[in-house]
């Protein structure tokens, strides 16, 4: 009984997570269209002064580069949240935790190639190339990735020893 009010409230917690994410997304979409005007590259004093800018650019990639990540991350609290919710339910050596699971290692397998995306732009716009990754992600991923092998085994011999009599 104790686990289950655990799981009950750790689930909650992932979705509310979800949900503020969410709510993040909408106020960064917000703040872009109240931030940028609208104009990826601005050309002015052409072809006198010949000056380019680019001002706004910054801001509409770098958000939207935040937002792909952030979705990642929305991904990854509901599924985690939905295996909580099993969990809650005693639904334990099943097919959909191991599709959970799967699902979760590939949003952090995601996460670390993306993690660092909305800084990458941000320094490609500003002539700095900082390219980098993200190995916790990528080492969370492993993790779960061998919990998912453990959890499909399991499944086999749960599967197996339900046909036993």
């Amino acid at each position: 009984m104790k686990d289950k009010t655990l799981f009950k409230i750790l689930k909650w917690c992932f979705y509310i997570g979800a949900i503020f994410l969410i709510m993040g997304i909408i106020g960064l979409l917000v703040i872009g269209l109240i931030g940028t005007n609208f104009k990826l590259f601005d050309v002015t004093n052409l072809p006198a002064g010949l000056t380019i800018t680019s001002e706004g650019v910054i801001n509409i990639w770098t958000i939207l580069a935040t937002i792909l990540v952030i979705m990642v991350v929305i991904g990854l609290f509901w599924n985690v949240a939905n295996l909580f919710k099993n969990l809650e339910n005693d639904k334990i050596f099943v097919k959909e935790n191991t599709d959970i699971l799967r699902t979760v290692a590939n949003c952090l397998f995601v996460l670390a190639i993306i993690s660092k995306l909305p800084e990458f732009i941000a320094g490609v716009m500003s002539n700095n190339y900082n390219l980098s990754f993200d190995f916790k992600y990528l080492i969370f991923g492993l993790i779960v990735w061998a919990a998912m092998k453990v959890m499909e085994r399991a499944n086999l011999i749960a599967e197996e020893n339900e046909f036993t009599v």
